[in-house]
């Protein structure tokens, strides 16, 4: 969980981010990619395109009151079967992109990576600086280690979700893992 965030927030922008999506086929999500208007949502767009993603959509909730900015970038999963490494890969590469355009925003500001994999979303959200911490700490390590520790605490501080597309709810995340993962 976010430090500072309550779990309807994100909650509310993930249900945002699923009712950008049309229908299912076959148990299959079947998205149409859009357009962002947002300057910076053109960026991160192109930026994880560059990359290899294919984006379907980049959704911002702009700052309300207390309640930091979310952006979430929703991309086609990279990988046939998840594995701890292949969408931890690839939400650190959409979580970069992310951080990389968003400099002027506040480190509070949510980044959500929401890879759309058979029927589920799998959504991985940190901080700007959450982010900025790890890569600090990662470019500073000596060792394997150092690195190893960097991840873990990245790891600690994320929040992970998985919405189920065809039953429309939220997915047990450990039961998900139990049954999905390759690793």
């Amino acid at each position: 969980m976010i430090p500072g965030r309550s779990r309807l927030g994100l909650v509310g922008v993930v249900v945002l981010l699923v009712a950008a999506l049309p229908a299912l086929v076959h148990a299959q999500v079947t998205i149409q990619s859009k357009e962002p208007t947002d300057p910076q949502a053109r960026q991160i767009k192109a930026g994880l395109e560059r990359r290899g993603m294919k984006v379907y959509d980049v959704v911002i909730r702009r700052a309300q009151g207390r309640d930091p900015a979310i952006w979430g970038a929703v991309t086609a999963a990279l990988y046939g079967a998840p594995t701890t490494a292949d969408v931890m890969n690839q939400a650190a590469n959409t979580w970069d992109v992310m951080h990389s355009v968003l400099t002027q925003e506040p480190a509070a500001t949510v980044l959500i990576a929401a890879q759309v994999w058979t029927r589920y979303i799998l959504n991985f959200a940190v901080t700007k600086q959450e982010w900025a911490d790890f890569l600090q700490a990662w470019n500073a390590a000596r060792s394997d280690d150092q690195k190893k520790a960097a991840a873990e605490r990245l790891i600690k501080a994320m929040s992970f979700s998985v919405w189920d597309v065809e039953n429309r709810r939220w997915a047990d995340r450990k039961d998900f893992v139990n049954k999905h993962f390759a690793d």
